[in-house]
């Protein structure tokens, strides 16, 4: 079986894995910079692009993406982590703001709080040494109940989505890159195969 030149030089530029030195694993990656995939404009002011830069090297250098296709399913898994990222600190900052509301507030309103409309009534029979030594107490109490989100459903179901996002983008990575190993060997069979003998022709 004749193979071309062309033909030759194409089955030869399949085989290839990706970049596997330090160099062109850096060149591949910035190639995939050059063409807008990792967008560094994505990012929100006070995130850190050298972070950003750092997770789309590791998985580069994981997965070894060989083609496009392979480039987009990891710039998905590098979104929906990047997301994921910022959800968590955005629950985290949720939080602490409240935590700060509560710290900030009256100290009469911090009472209310704490035991509700009939403490709060009260107040004024409690002797204020009492009302000191309960105070420690009492926000220690509140501010662990502020630690828990109270719209922590959609949180669970935005942590959720983006999880799902980037095991999705995982299998579709890991199947692309099957169909490509798996059709790099048959390309190979047909290369190693020898031609197929001529049968002499009938008295000869």
């Amino acid at each position: 079986m004749a193979i071309s030149r062309a033909d030759s030089s194409r089955l030869n530029g399949a085989q290839s894995s990706g970049p596997v030195t330090p160099e062109g694993k850096a060149a591949s990656s910035q190639n995939a910079l050059k063409t807008g995939i990792f967008s560094q404009q994505r990012l929100l002011s006070d995130e850190d692009p050298a972070a950003y830069q750092a997770l789309v090297e590791s998985l580069n250098d994981t997965f070894n993406p060989a083609s496009m296709v392979e480039h987009l399913l990891i710039d998905r898994m590098v979104m929906a982590r990047q997301r994921l990222a910022r959800l968590e600190r955005a629950e985290a900052a949720v939080i602490e703001l409240a935590r700060n509301n509560y710290s900030f507030d009256m100290d009469e309103n911090k009472w209310a709080r704490f035991g509700g409309y009939g403490l709060k009534v009260q107040l004024s029979a409690i002797s204020n040494k009492t009302k000191t030594t309960l105070a420690a107490t009492r926000d220690a109490l509140v501010e662990s109940s502020l630690s828990m989100l109270h719209d922590t459903e959609k949180f669970v179901r935005l942590a959720a989505s983006l999880h799902r996002e980037f095991d999705t983008a995982l299998r579709l990575l890991r199947e692309e890159q099957a169909r490509r190993v798996g059709a790099m060997t048959i390309e190979r069979a047909v290369i190693a195969s020898p031609p197929a003998k001529e049968e002499a022709p009938d008295g000869e």
